[in-house]
C-alpha cells in the first residue's frame, strides 16, 4: 500500500517575509504562535508541526512544509487583531494586539499606581490564569504586545471597582 504525503508549500522569501511581518506585529514568534494554536485547537487534524520545525522555516533550513501547517500558522496570525477591529470581548481566548491606544490605558492603570494596583489586580479567585506581576508590569511597560481578551476585561474590571471605592 502506497504511504500519501500531505501537499507541501514553498517556504520561499515571500513566505519568510510574511511570517517575519506577523511576528513583529504580534511580538509572537514560533514558540508562542504553536502555544496559542495549541491551546485554541488550530492546529490541523493530524498535524506533527513541532517547534524545530518552524524555527527551520525561519532560519531558512526547510525549503518545504506542510501545506495546511503553513496555512494554520498564518489563519492563526489573522485571527490575533486590534481591539477596534473585535466585536466583543466574549472569548476570553482570544489574543489582542496592544496597539497605542491600548498600550496608553495599560499603562496608565498599571504604572498609577504601581504595586497597590497590580496586587488588587491579583487578588481574587476571578483572577485569570496567566495573569502574573510580571505579566503585568511587562504591560505595564508595553513589552508585550499582544493581550489576552480574559487579563484584559479582568484589568478593566478590577481598575473600574477601585475606581468606585475612592
Amino acid at each position: 500500500m502506497k504511504e500519501s504525503f500531505p501537499e507541501r508549500a514553498a517556504i520561499d522569501e515571500q513566505t519568510l517575509t510574511r511570517l517575519c511581518a506577523e511576528k513583529e506585529r504580534t511580538g509572537l514568534g514560533p514558540n508562542k504562535i504553536l502555544r496559542y494554536m495549541r491551546s485554541r485547537g488550530l492546529l490541523p487534524e493530524g498535524s506533527k508541526l513541532k517547534l524545530a520545525q518552524m524555527e527551520s522555516w525561519i532560519t531558512g533550513l526547510a525549503k518545504s512544509a506542510p501545506k495546511a501547517d503553513v496555512d494554520a500558522i498564518f489563519e492563526a496570525y489573522a485571527g490575533i487583531v486590534p481591539l477596534s477591529k473585535l466585536d466583543s470581548l466574549s472569548d476570553d481566548n482570544q489574543l489582542i494586539v496592544i496597539c497605542d491606544a491600548l498600550a496608553q490605558e495599560l499603562s496608565s492603570v498599571l504604572q498609577k499606581r504601581h504595586n497597590s494596583c497590580r496586587r488588587i489586580i491579583l487578588k481574587g479567585p476571578m483572577t485569570p490564569k496567566g495573569l502574573t506581576e510580571h505579566r503585568l508590569g511587562r504591560l505595564a511597560t508595553g513589552e508585550d504586545k499582544t493581550i489576552l481578551a480574559a487579563h484584559l476585561k479582568h484589568i478593566r474590571h478590577v481598575t473600574r471597582e477601585f475606581s468606585k471605592t475612592r
